[in-house]
């Protein structure tokens, strides 16, 4: 019953790009398709069943493409120095700038978030099949991987922003609290000058894959 009912949510959203309406044209539907998209395939690459697995990984490709659509409506705080030593600066300098609008933010960060979780998601699927650790696909594996993280993709990590509750709460918390520009997985500024309190939800899952899952856990406790 759970397989029927996932496969066929997933053949009403795949029918609706498909269909004459001629799919997702606005970034909040981008952003919509893709996140369904994702948490299905998180669904039946991991469930263990072959057929969901099979289904899964006939999609990974179509993830893939909606993901590039995703980045080309990103905006990636491409005014931010990707150097590790222009963090600090540029945290204090946006503090200093006027907040973005909350809802504005928001979906902005969501496609930010989306695109790094999902292409974390995707790599390390491949490298819990193997790929890339000697099978006859590893060549081909490394490229795709290159090919994903060549790009810059930066987000933001603050639970005081992520967390507010309402347009109040996010430009005090933008005023008042550090904020960091993080770009893919270059974590070493904001583990040298952040703190514990600042680690929402998808910071640590990063953090996890980037240090440990008990390392990640000793910087939270240690820097709160």
């Amino acid at each position: 019953m759970v397989m029927r009912a996932i496969d066929r949510a997933v053949k009403d959203l795949l029918s609706t790009e498909t269909g004459g309406g001629g799919g997702a044209t606005m970034p909040v539907e981008k952003l919509a398709r893709t996140q369904a998209l994702f948490l299905f395939q998180i669904i039946r690459l991991l469930d263990g069943d072959v057929t969901l697995r099979a289904q899964g990984e006939r999609d990974i490709r179509l993830l893939e493409v909606w993901l590039n659509d995703l980045c080309k409506v990103r905006e990636n705080l491409r005014d931010l120095g990707a150097g590790s030593g222009t963090s600090e600066r540029n945290s204090v300098g946006r503090r200093n700038q006027h907040p973005p609008q909350w809802e504005t933010w928001i979906f902005a960060e969501s496609v930010r978030r989306t695109i790094i979780m999902a292409h974390s998601f995707l790599q390390l699927y491949e490298m819990m099949k193997g790929l890339g650790s000697g099978s006859s696909n590893s060549s081909e594996a490394e490229d795709d991987d290159r090919g994903v993280w060549d790009y810059t993709h930066r987000w933001t990590l603050s639970r005081h922003l992520w967390e507010a509750k309402s347009s109040f709460e996010f430009e005090r918390a933008w005023k008042e609290k550090p904020h960091f520009i993080i770009t893919n997985y270059a974590f070493n500024h904001f583990l040298q000058n952040g703190r514990g309190d600042d680690v929402d939800e998808l910071a640590e899952i990063l953090l996890s894959v980037y240090m440990g899952v008990e390392e990640t856990k000793e910087f939270i406790t240690a820097k709160s």
